[in-house]
């Protein structure tokens, strides 16, 4: 019994050590297990948050940046009166939206027009834009019209939609009135290709006329970027990172999904068995006038390294339990096991440096007393170096522009703790700089000392870049550098105050080109923008060192001349800017000569605000053009009462334009030899509500300075071609009809096509239209008078030169136009029986058009003597009160029944 209890000591001895190594074992692996779990998951949530709060401050930043997009529309507006598609356009373009705000899939202007005044602006906006048409449009008191898009999208609704109509966007307007500043709508469904059916937000800001006008009321259309969700959010992860995003706005008081990288469901995170948990984050997002959500989830990852490491542990436990049996060969086993651990430990901390270095930011980690510890592969291509060795060898590598901007940073960090988005001007290896917003956090020992801080730079040189733009085009005549209008306008407010304060007076010279429309219609836009930087140039060589200058618009130039002495002084500086201004240019090879009108206004005599003294600078302008132009007026009261009168009658003009109050008569012209009505000339007469006829005299000028003569003459055209095809159509003799074109009308390049539009759209025949041009109309341009003349005869259309011998021609140039009759001036013939050198002149012009085989008609025929002077002296055809004064269509037609024209028959029908 002794003997076998004795040898089966030493086996229960060893079994007993054996199994005390293995639960020894399993108890540290179990430690170890979880120690290791621990590690990767606090750095598989250092990483998580970090990667989403990098990418909700970078959703922030970009938020920011298409505000401020907005905003730079605003300021397009509030700077000028109207903004033209053209100039909308290149100033989107000049935007580069594709390279800077790639999210963005439109950028919009909407005007606000009242449910009563939606015809007119409809007809307003086609005058510039032809094809433009309102649609989808249902009664409401306020609409708010798409008129400019850009870029143009494919498959859109396009411009002339009322964006009020849209629920979602109404409610985006309605919230951007009441608070006056940039709202944001809730997500509405893009319907242009490519982004077809997805997802998208509207930002949007209201245009409040110009600058300094009251928020309080209604604003007058608004600024819209359509952006794309998927793009806004494109790039905030790490392609390599396993992180899932869903971004969630609030509407009608829940929360809306709007994007999530599983698509239109909501993410549910799954969590391998025994492997890191799941981790979510939820960062709230403040926008304009709404919250996003951004829901960041990363899914839970089987953790690898634990579970090596338990293996290890388990397969250790048990060759520790066989250790008194077989010792070497556990010892080999665990060194093999050890080094695998030590493997995966090391491939743990290789992950972490691949995010740390593949991330857009540059890291880095400083101690009080070794300086820079840690820098990651963003950091040192950040500032110029080949890699981290390289610019870790570099003593004080991390080089700034002021240095007193290191110390400044130093103070935060050793007061606060920390600093965040401090913006700092860095230096790269090469000595170039760039911009870079810096933070840091400092980390503290139980103790309080510091014992390291972590840091992150990230470069936004290209960011401010643009915001530097955008703030130069907000302030600055993209075209030729100089003020624009609110800026100018600001200036001046400020030299009025500073003139108050000390008794001086300030000049405001308001300059204006010449017949600067001839350029634009003759050589093209492009050349006339090359000669608006020239005068502008000219312009900037004559100012003082406190005087400033601005484009207002077009032509339109104004000049703040601050702390003058007197009228004299200011008078002098104007007439020194006039020679200058004026004179030759050379532009695309061709020699443009041109001359400025200047009016002058001064601070107190003349007004106490920016608006007083440019409103009476404008009217002295109007009255130098009035005195001949090329020469400068200073302003007097009785200036502003034409002014005044001269806005009045312009705005009548175009509310007789949309009102229909014009209308046409007609004047017979009656063949000499037989009495009959060879023709009519259609007169222009307006019918005012409540001032009655208004002579053509009197609002002719006005129409011709303001350019509404294009629309009104070619509603003349219109109406006299389709006058003329109904007395036909009702079996009245057909007889031509004759229609002045002005001086503006002749130089478009679009006149042909529009008098062609005009004969198709009544079926008129073009040999039953004769066009009338002056002779200083002809003249000015030999060139392009033949071209149109030669296209339009063509296509059957007579020409008569009217009032000929009161402009300057020279004669030769008949030959070269293809003319049909001589209009001879009504100032000739109503002192032919009293004046001897009328008579000769009547004499010499009947006899020219005989040797130029052209018909000859007088006009102001009104005396019998003066009739059968013209009949003794061969004249083919007149025109005047002798016969009939200009008469309505109706009582034309009963002249035309008449079978010859004689002074009782006319004073009959009129």
């Amino acid at each position: 019994m002794r003997f076998r209890r004795w040898l089966t000591y030493p086996l229960t001895v060893n079994y007993g050590f054996s199994l005390l190594a293995f639960i020894a074992g399993i108890a540290l692996t179990a430690v170890a297990w979880q120690w290791s779990l621990d590690n990767q998951t606090a750095i598989e949530r250092v990483q998580f948050r970090q990667a989403a709060r990098q990418a909700a401050d970078v959703l922030g930043d970009r938020f920011g940046g298409y505000s401020t997009l907005v905003r730079s529309g605003q300021a397009l507006f509030a700077s000028s009166n109207h903004v033209e598609e053209t100039e909308w356009q290149k100033f989107v373009r000049e935007l580069a939206l594709d390279e800077n705000y790639p999210a963005v899939v439109a950028f919009d202007y909407l005007a606000r027009v009242s449910d009563a005044d939606l015809a007119a602006y409809e007809k307003r906006v086609q005058r510039k834009q032809s094809s433009f048409k309102l649609h989808d449009i249902d009664s409401r008191a306020m609409h708010c019209i798409l008129q400019y898009e850009a870029p143009l999208r494919l498959n859109s609704p396009g411009p002339g939609g009322d964006a009020c109509a849209w629920p979602k966007l109404a409610a985006m307007i309605e919230e951007t009135i009441a608070t006056g500043g940039i709202a944001l709508s809730e997500k509405v469904k893009l319907n242009t290709r490519p982004l077809q059916d997805s997802t998208g937000v509207i930002v949007t800001g209201p245009i409040y006329g110009g600058a300094g006008t009251d928020i309080s009321s209604l604003p007058t259309g608004w600024v819209s970027a359509v952006l794309s969700v998927k793009r806004l959010l494109v790039g905030l992860m790490p392609t390599e990172s396993n992180i899932h995003l869903s971004v969630f706005g609030r509407s009608a008081g829940k929360q809306q999904l709007l994007w999530s990288t599983s698509g239109a469901h909501r993410y549910h995170c799954t969590q391998p068995l025994l492997g890191t948990p799941c981790l979510a984050m939820t960062v709230p997002l403040a926008l304009p006038g709404r919250s996003w959500t951004l829901v960041f989830q990363q899914p839970g990852m089987v953790a690898l390294g634990a579970w090596k490491v338990a293996a290890a542990g388990l397969v250790i436990s048990i060759l520790l339990g066989l250790t008194f049996l077989r010792w070497g060969r556990v010892r080999s086993r665990a060194l093999a096991l050890a080094t695998e651990m030590t493997s995966a430990l090391r491939q743990s901390e290789n992950l972490l440096s691949s995010v740390t270095n593949n991330i857009f930011e540059g890291i880095y980690r400083g101690t009080p007393d070794q300086g820079l510890v840690y820098i990651n592969k963003s950091l040192a291509t950040m500032f110029g170096y080949r890699d981290v060795d390289e610019m870790r060898s570099v003593s004080g590598a991390i080089l700034y522009a002021d240095p007193r901007r290191r110390d400044e940073l130093r103070e935060l960090l050793q007061k606060n703790g920390y600093y965040r988005g401090e913006e700092v001007e860095f230096v790269r290896r090469d000595g170039s700089h760039f911009i870079g917003v810096n933070n840091a956090l400092a980390v503290y020992d139980d103790h309080g000392r510091m014992l390291y801080w972590d840091g992150a730079i990230s470069d936004i040189t290209a960011r401010k870049a643009v915001e530097e733009r955008v703030w130069y085009l907000a302030r600055y005549d993209s075209l030729t550098g100089l003020a624009n209008r609110a800026s100018f306008r600001e200036r001046v407010r400020q030299e009025i105050n500073r003139a108050a304060r000390g008794g001086g007076q300030v000049a405001i010279l308001f300059l204006d080109l010449d017949r600067f429309k001839t350029v634009n219609d003759y050589l093209g836009h492009n050349a006339g923008d090359k000669l608006l930087k020239a005068v502008s140039q000219r312009i900037q060589a004559c100012l003082g060192r406190d005087d400033i200058a601005s484009r207002q618009g077009g032509d339109e130039f104004l000049i703040l001349l601050a702390d003058v002495g007197g009228p004299a002084e200011v008078t002098k500086a104007a007439e020194v800017m006039l020679h200058a201004v004026a004179g030759g240019y050379t532009i695309d090879a061709h020699d443009i000569t041109v001359t400025p009108s200047i009016g002058i206004s001064m601070y107190p005599a003349h007004g106490d605000t920016v608006e007083a003294l440019i409103r009476n600078a404008d009217a002295a302008m109007y009255h130098a053009k009035a005195r001949g132009r090329y020469n400068s007026q200073l302003f007097t009261p009785e200036l502003d009462a034409d002014r005044q009168l001269r806005v009045g009658l312009e705005n009548d003009l175009r509310e007789a334009l949309n009102q229909n109050q014009f209308m046409l008569h007609y004047q017979p012209q009656v063949e000499l030899a037989t009495g009959r009505i060879v023709g009519t000339e259609a007169l222009l007469r307006w019918r005012h509500p409540e001032k009655g006829m208004i002579s053509p005299a009197e609002f002719i000028p006005v129409a011709e300075q303001s350019g509404l003569i294009v629309p009104i003459g070619e509603w003349v055209l219109r109406e006299a071609c389709r006058q003329n095809r109904e007395w036909q159509l009702d079996g009245l003799p057909i007889v031509p009809v004759a229609v002045n074109i002005s001086a503006v009308q002749f130089l478009r390049r679009t006149l042909d096509q529009t008098i062609l539009e005009a004969l198709s759209a009544a079926s008129l025949e073009p040999r039953y239209l004769e066009l009338e041009l002056t002779e200083t109309v002809v003249m000015r341009d030999i060139d392009r008078t033949v071209e149109v003349l030669n296209k339009l005869q063509s296509a059957g259309i007579h020409f008569a030169i009217d009032d000929f011998g009161t402009g300057y021609s020279s004669l030769s140039y008949l030959r070269c136009f293809k003319i049909n009759k001589l209009k001879i001036d009504q100032s000739f013939v109503r002192e032919l029986t009293n004046n001897p050198d009328d008579v000769a002149i009547i004499d010499a012009i009947i006899g020219l058009a005989r040797n130029f085989r052209l018909r000859v008609l007088a006009e102001g025929v009104e005396t019998a003597e003066q009739l059968e002077f013209l009949r003794e002296h061969a004249c083919d055809d007149i025109q005047g009160y002798y016969f009939s004064r200009p008469v309505a269509a109706d009582a034309f037609a009963r002249l035309l029944q008449t079978e010859t024209l004689s002074p009782a028959s006319a004073a009959v029908v009129s």
